[in-house]
């Protein structure tokens, strides 16, 4: 997946008002905090002109995409030069999607830059948590063998957090343990949380972007141009959350389908009685409280595929398909509300937790925060609702 600057466009559309309020969160500090539009940015000209298009609108999106990818050099360089664990993972997690070239000799590369993070900062839980999640496929479908030093670390860290044990279980079916398995399973079915990180990741980025500000350079082009569907300012706060906001959607997720297969019936060693309870505890806890909707999500199809949910967990599940469905509608591309939509962005900035994020915009709007009972399904539009 590459980032560029259509793309950022599409989150923009998604995320822009207004107006963008200043959120309460302390400001980087003079030492930290730095212009990117003060760094010279790599001329384009030259791919301009060597381009064989006629076309004025591929022209101009050739160059707006060469001026995104400077910047975002321009940013990996500075995270690598950085003195901070946190800089360097994040650099190491942009080389995913623009190759270990950004990293110009004699910078380490993506790999070195993942192992220096992870041994120079071994009490940092989102160091601990990305690394762990990079190595183990993060949100690919393509399981890799998670180092033990990783997985001890959060699970020294974080012993009550549910998602640091699905890395143990990642880890133990890799090594096709059942007794293993089912430990990390006990563990998670026990654990007080569930946590992913989401939006501690997200937090990581919008820091960097609010250091690194974006460009005029990028801020001139048609992409990013004000039109009556997406009217904005150019709030350096809302494009560093917009900015952050595409970079920790693109490498944030865990990969759920280890838990997914461990926990349906028929699949051998372990499929059990007590693995099953395992499975059923760690799928409410997750639907109950995980701090994402995909999180939720799994936890309810963890409890169906055993078939063990319950009537509350039916209205969970509700729940959160009220949230999809309302959230669309409350926040779709024509820019409808741009007060709701500057409220969602600092709640963002402050909040911890997407369901509390998206139940406080549709209190503001007037609506349930919970799926209402005569609501039908997605077919049925939040915009006819009566008003509370």
């Amino acid at each position: 997946m590459k980032i560029d600057v259509p793309m950022l466009a599409v989150v923009l559309a998604l995320w822009s008002s207004a107006s963008f309020a200043q959120t309460a969160s302390p400001a980087a500090s003079a030492h930290d905090t730095q212009t990117v539009a003060a760094t010279p940015i790599p001329s384009t000209a030259g791919d301009a002109e060597d381009s064989t298009t006629s076309d004025p609108e591929t022209a101009a999106a050739d160059a707006a995409q060469h001026a995104w990818e400077a910047y975002q050099d321009t940013i990996a360089d500075a995270l690598i030069d950085s003195d901070r664990p946190r800089d360097w993972m994040l650099a190491a997690n942009m080389m995913r999607f623009v190759g270990d070239a950004s990293a110009k000799p004699p910078q380490p590369s993506r790999a070195e830059l993942l192992e220096r993070a992870a041994r120079r900062a071994p009490d940092d839980v989102l160091v601990q948590w990305m690394a762990t999640l990079d190595r183990s496929g993060g949100n690919t479908c393509v399981a890799k063998p998670v180092p033990d030093e990783n997985v001890e670390a959060l699970t020294r860290l974080e012993p009550d957090n549910a998602a640091s044990w699905m890395m143990a279980l990642a880890l133990a079916s890799a090594r096709k343990n059942p007794a293993l398995v089912d430990d990390a399973l006990a563990h998670m079915a026990s654990s007080a949380r569930y946590d992913d990180h989401f939006a501690d990741t997200l937090h990581a980025w919008i820091d960097v972007y609010d250091r690194f500000p974006m460009p005029d350079s990028i801020l001139a082009t048609e992409f990013l141009a004000p039109t009556p569907q997406t009217p904005r300012t150019t709030s350096q706060s809302m494009l560093s959350s917009t900015s952050a906001l595409a970079q920790a959607a693109a490498i944030a997720m865990p990969a759920y389908h280890t838990l997914i297969t461990a926990c349906k019936p028929g699949t051998g060693d372990g499929d059990s009685w007590q693995r099953h309870a395992y499975c059923e505890d760690a799928g409410r806890l997750m639907l109950g409280k995980g701090k994402t909707l995909i999180a939720r999500s799994i936890g309810f199809a963890v409890l169906r595929n055993l078939g063990r949910f319950t009537a509350a967990d039916q209205q969970e599940r509700r729940n959160l398909d009220w949230y999809m469905h309302a959230g669309i509608e409350l926040f779709g591309d024509d820019g409808r509300d741009a007060d709701a939509l500057a409220a969602y962005q600092v709640d963002w900035r402050n909040l911890d937790d997407e369901i509390e994020v998206i139940r406080r915009a549709l209190r503001r709007a007037g609506l349930p925060d919970e799926a209402p009972a005569g609501w039908a399904g997605s077919s049925w539009s939040v915009q006819k609702m009566p008003q509370s």
